[in-house]
């Protein structure tokens, strides 16, 4: 309901008046004058409150006279302070302590409550209508707005003539570097003072920040509940306790950073205080947690990388006599089922060598040449188990599908771009609790490389999108440290690339990241990722090749390994004389007894590494080819083969036909002595 007819228009004529005031005391004598007038009362009076609920003025109004008798609320005038108090309007009812009927209602600028503007009958049997408690309402409303403008104001021509930082009580016990924040602080958390420094920090005036208390400028899920811990840390520091902490600020826009906070109590003029110096400590969290995020994933790294060590030797372990039985024998049943769990065997191996792609840090020092487009194949593989298998356990369906064709190279390292898509992988994968689709298209957008992940999540509403890359920010309720994708930001930017963000709460969410493509120049300049080499396919065993049998020696501390390397050299068409070893030490001893045409041995030996063990055979004998056999996924140059003794590099889990390229390359090598060289047959 709003006032009507003559009101309307006398309410108008009244909120011109009081707007053409120009400073807060004459805008609140304005106030009380009109609102006497327009409710017909015989008093009005005007009570404003600091942030503590502590009034900071009373101004009254006496139809003919302005009253200014009293600065504090009388006990009569307790209607007031209930409606300030309470936030609501009050009717009040002639009674001892107030024999007249009166009204009060709050004065409210968005939702605080700044004060209380009532009214008061001294007629007998007036009372305020709901017509007049309306306008009463509109008016301490406006009044509100007008008063807090005009007291920023006051405020702001006060700080043109200041040239000190802190009011001048506290000048003398501050001692701050230029990029600290300074508060003065009273015991019940109000501010007292502020430098300009924490007011430009937290981007509020100074007027506004001394409206406010410590609660305020402190992100909390709950001041209520809070309020006693604030003032249990209050007391801790009034008593020399505490000196120093962590903490955190809220901005006025809503941005939260961590800050350093070294504190101290003061007494001045009997007025016992905290001085309180912080300092924005944000970019030390993020390297921290960059350094944290990056020892996670080092050692997850390591795990991964021996994990996919043991998997390459199990699974040589179980292909290997699975293609030795498909190369002897003819049965059709038999060699369906074992071509089906040798296929299985093989998709397991590519799955290790994904594994052992994402494990991999220290040989990308330096940036090389990225292709985008496996780097996301390899991230969907990475991240299976979780959207693939997890997802089926909870019986939910997630699908990741992969869009896109070939597209230039980027520079970059491939470890921290794969590290950046895993987690907005992740990210859609805990968007999508009850499932869904991520789309993950990669493509050419005029000189860049853009990557576009899509999920049909929950989304994200405006305030979230705003903070989603600020160090510490996280919606996943105690699951997250917040800084999956600010680290995803710092990657991103540390590629000369750019990152997105779309969102709509319901519907899902979109990041698109883009990255320049080099020139030619520089694509030239950086080392090639080295390319997954290629099988070639050769007949089986049952074959014929006229050479003549070899002398091998096998050292593998894994005998169900060894035994597989043993079956395939012995079943091959010159059923090869084996020597099998499972210590260094015995197969060196076997060294000086007889010469061997071959020697295998695997690089993790419990007594002496297979380095060491090749340098001392080619010590013994230079002429001996030496077959490194690795289930390790580093990536050794044909320099480095040679460096070391070694002439072969085999890995595991290998299959006949590496073995019989081996065999191959040294009958042709025993014919042809200067072709040898190093090679990586598989």
């Amino acid at each position: 309901m709003s006032p009507t007819g003559d009101l309307g228009t006398q309410l108008q004529r009244a909120l011109m008046l009081i707007a053409s005031e120009r400073t807060a005391p004459a805008v609140e004598q304005a106030a009380v004058r009109e609102a006497a007038r327009l409710l017909s009362a015989d008093c009005s009076l005007l009570a404003f409150f600091d942030i503590a609920g502590h009034i900071q003025s009373v101004t009254r109004y006496r139809v003919g006279r302005m009253d200014e008798t009293a600065a504090t609320l009388l006990p009569e005038e307790s209607f007031v302070q209930r409606a300030y108090e309470q936030g609501a309007t009050v009717l009040h009812e002639p009674d001892g302590a107030l024999p007249h009927a009166a009204v009060a209602v709050p004065c409210r600028l968005g939702e605080r409550t700044l004060g209380a503007l009532g009214a008061i009958y001294v007629t007998a049997d007036a009372r305020p209508s709901a017509e007049a408690v309306t306008t009463l309402t509109l008016l301490a409303t406006y009044c509100a707005s007008v008063i807090e403008n005009a007291r920023l104001n006051d405020y702001a021509q006060q700080e043109l003539l200041r040239t000190q930082d802190l009011d001048e009580p506290w000048l003398s016990l501050v001692e701050a570097a230029p990029n600290d924040m300074v508060f003065i602080v009273a015991p019940d958390g109000r501010i007292i003072d502020a430098n300009r420094t924490a007011y430009r920090m937290l981007g509020y005036t100074k007027y506004e920040l001394l409206h406010r208390t410590i609660p305020d400028i402190v992100p909390s899920p709950s001041r209520r509940e809070d309020q006693p811990v604030l003032r249990a840390l209050i007391d801790d520091i009034l008593a020399g306790r505490v000196k120093e902490f962590e903490s955190a600020y809220i901005t006025k826009s809503g941005r939260i950073f961590p800050a350093e906070v070294r504190v101290r109590p003061v007494e001045v003029a009997g007025q016992k205080v905290v001085v309180g110096l912080s300092r924005d400590i944000s970019e030390r969290k993020a390297a921290e947690a960059h350094m944290l995020q990056s020892d996670h994933l080092r050692t997850l790294g390591e795990m991964a990388a021996g994990v996919a060590h043991d998997m390459n030797n199990m699974l040589t372990a179980a292909l290997g006599p699975i293609e030795l039985v498909l190369a002897t024998s003819q049965e059709t049943p038999t060699r369906d089922m074992l071509q089906a769990a040798r296929r299985a065997l093989l998709d397991g191996a590519e799955t290790v060598k994904r594994i052992q792609a994402f494990a991999r840090q220290s040989d990308e020092a330096v940036t090389q040449a990225v292709n985008l487009l496996e780097v996301v194949r390899e991230v969907v593989e990475f991240t299976r188990p979780r959207w693939h298998t997890q997802a089926q356990q909870r019986n939910v369906c997630v699908d990741i599908v992969v869009e896109g064709a070939d597209v230039p190279q980027i520079h970059g390292h491939a470890a921290e771009l794969r590290e950046a898509l895993t987690n907005l992988v992740t990210n859609a994968l805990d968007a999508m609790p009850e499932g869904g689709r991520l789309t993950i298209a990669v493509e050419r957008v005029g000189t860049d490389v853009a990557v576009r992940l899509t999920d049909t999540g929950v989304g994200m509403p405006p305030e979230v999108m705003q903070r989603v890359f600020d160090p510490f920010f996280s919606t996943k309720r105690g699951r997250g440290s917040g800084l999956g994708l600010s680290v995803v930001y710092g990657i991103v930017k540390r590629h000369r690339g750019d990152i997105q963000l779309d969102s709509t709460p319901g519907e899902g969410t979109t990041f698109t990241l883009t990255f320049p493509v080099p020139s030619a120049e520089e694509l030239a300049a950086a080392p090639a990722a080295a390319p997954p080499p290629e099988r070639v396919e050769r007949p089986a065993i049952a074959g014929s090749r006229p050479r003549r049998a070899l002398r091998v020696l096998v050292l593998d501390d894994q005998p169900p390994v060894a035994a597989v390397l043993q079956w395939i050299l012995e079943l091959d068409n010159q059923q090869h004389d084996v020597a099998v070893f499972t210590r260094a030490s015995n197969a060196l001893a076997a060294l000086g007894d007889q010469r061997f045409d071959l020697i295998c041995t695997d690089i993790n030996m419990p007594d002496l590494s297979g380095w060491e063990f090749a340098r001392l055979a080619k010590a013994h004998d230079p002429t001996v080819p030496i077959a490194i056999v690795t289930g390790w996924n580093e990536a050794y140059s044909a320099e480095e083969l040679e460096r070391r003794g070694a002439d072969f590099l085999l890995r595991k889990p290998y299959q006949v036909n590496d073995v019989q390229r081996i065999i191959d390359e040294v009958q042709r090598q025993a014919l042809q002595p200067s072709l040898r060289a190093p090679h990586d047959v598989c």
